[in-house]
């Protein structure tokens, strides 16, 4: 379209520019030529330019310096001139460095022609109307031909350009309305994918626990268990991410509580939790070993802490926001533990899924219940502020 524009607008440029230079040299044979041929040889180089490179940007530049020199000549030099059709031609000058350069490029142009106006009013305008009081009238009427060509090219281009932003408008809508639509389509396949793996994990916990039915070593059981826990810790994830339309975070609380619920529930025992958070959502990138870091800590808790119920059996979890970035989570739970002579194997996890976050961790047990301490640094989050704006 752009290309179109420009052919049309250098071969009407020249032709038009080459009849003004020749009623010039005929009907005023003593007047400069200069301020009519100059244009017209612009005009067919351009043309000549564009048919052998089809390079039309280079154009937009020439016009546009081409043209302020040619107004700034004839306003400093042509007292004998009208100087309107120049305040035309300007108009056509700054209209063309809109629609085939760059903004700010054109507002530098914009204020040069301003400037070269406003010198031509201060020290040349008294001299100009002096010079054209003895005008003849055939010269009234070249200046009014050349007005009304100098109002049509910024007309032509006016047009043109409305018409191309109108084109642009056009473009930019059926492109955005593509990627919605490819954006929908996305977010379908995604959910199916987390479905199917959500269904294929579950498939594989049903196995598990199949499996662990025909084991008669509690030990062994109780190793398939865990196994089972670790799954359903992965599960869910893929089971929030299938619900939402967000793919790239977890609302966290929301997943903990289900997790935490899951796992009582699968002991079998009454105990009462809390979770409280500052984080809003957290990334995919550290909710896998931040997830599978509670289970461990509350399959310890199930498996190690609750053996009676004389008391009421709880946990709690408090994950905040500390200074320099770092999430502090504190995990404590009431019961008492059996002390084994080595570390086990749960414990073995929660160094590594701590290292993975990038943090380290404190454990404290007394007559009061076990608490853990983690500072973690790994961990992209969303945070809720007092305002109710999340950073």
């Amino acid at each position: 379209e752009i290309y179109r524009l420009i052919y049309r607008f250098s071969l009407s440029f020249t032709l038009i520019f080459a009849a003004i230079s020749i009623g010039v040299f005929i009907y005023f044979p003593k007047l400069d030529l200069f301020p009519f041929v100059g244009p017209a040889l612009v005009g067919l180089f351009n043309f000549i330019y564009l048919i052998k490179t089809k390079d039309y940007k280079l154009l937009f530049w020439i016009y546009t310096i081409a043209g302020t020199f040619f107004v700034a000549n004839s306003l400093f030099n042509h007292p004998e001139i009208s100087h309107i059709t120049d305040v035309a031609w300007i108009g056509v000058v700054i209209m063309a460095a809109f629609l085939g350069l760059d903004y700010r490029v054109a507002i530098i142009f914009l204020v040069v022609n301003i400037i070269i106006l406003a010198i031509f009013n201060l020290f040349f305008y008294e001299e100009n109307i002096r010079v054209l009081q003895d005008r003849s009238s055939n010269r009234n009427i070249l200046d009014m031909m050349e007005l009304a060509i100098a109002i049509y090219i910024f007309g032509f281009l006016l047009l043109r350009f409305v018409n191309l932003q109108r084109l642009s408008e056009k473009k930019i809508k059926e492109a955005y309305n593509k990627l919605e639509r490819k954006h929908k389509e996305n977010i379908v396949l995604l959910q199916e994918v987390h479905h199917r793996v959500k269904n294929n994990l579950q498939i594989i916990i049903s196995l598990l626990r199949l499996q662990k039915e025909e084991i008669k070593t509690p030990e062994i059981k109780d190793v398939f268990q865990e196994a089972v826990d670790r799954i359903i810790a992965m599960s869910l994830i893929h089971k929030k991410l299938y619900k939402s339309k967000e793919f790239a975070r977890i609302h966290l609380l929301s997943y903990l509580e289900e997790l935490i619920s899951d796992l009582i529930s699968l002991n079998k025992k009454e105990i009462k939790y809390e979770v409280c958070s500052d984080l809003e959502y957290i990334d995919l990138e550290t909710i896998v070993p931040l997830g599978l870091l509670i289970n461990e800590l509350v399959s310890n808790t199930l498996k190690h802490a609750f053996d009676n119920d004389e008391n009421e059996n709880k946990i709690t979890i408090d994950i905040k926001k500390i200074d320099g970035g770092t999430i502090q989570l504190i995990y404590f739970d009431n019961g008492r533990w059996k002390e084994k002579k080595e570390k086990g194997f749960g414990l073995e996890l929660i160094d590594i899924f701590t290292s993975q976050l990038n943090g380290t961790f404190e454990r404290e047990t007394s007559n009061q219940g076990t608490v853990y301490v983690f500072e973690l640094k790994q961990i992209k989050i969303k945070i809720k502020s007092d305002e109710g704006i999340y950073r």
